[in-house]
């Protein structure tokens, strides 16, 4: 079975260098917000990384936080003036998909509890 540890970061590798057209929908020397639709749920989503490689939130310096939390904030603004609403999520540990640290900012009600 595979790990985070072994899997490529798409992040570094294919976004933050232009090599896949990404919607950015906002950007400072810190972070990039970019629209990417949920393949699973269909709703409309954004991601939010860090420019520089933090593998995951358990990993970010505090003090660097506060930039990429505007981020957030401001794709979370966004998405609830559009549809009223949004779920932000990021994971940790064996349930990150991928070893860049990012946040989910998805559209709409939540699909279930958490």
């Amino acid at each position: 079975m595979s790990g985070v540890h072994d899997q490529p970061d798409w992040y570094c590798d294919e976004v933050l260098p232009g090599r896949v057209p990404v919607e950015v929908v906002a950007e400072d020397e810190d972070a990039l917000a970019f629209r990417r639709p949920s393949s699973v749920t269909g709703r409309d989503r954004i991601l939010v990384i860090p420019r520089v490689h933090v593998r995951s939130l358990l990993e970010l310096d505090p003090h660097s936080a506060a930039p990429l939390l505007r981020m957030v904030q401001q794709a979370a603004r966004l998405l609830t003036e559009e549809h009223g609403g949004c779920e932000v999520i990021t994971r940790c540990g064996d349930s990150q998909h991928n070893r860049h640290l990012h946040w989910h900012v998805v559209a709409g009600p939540r699909e279930t509890d958490i």
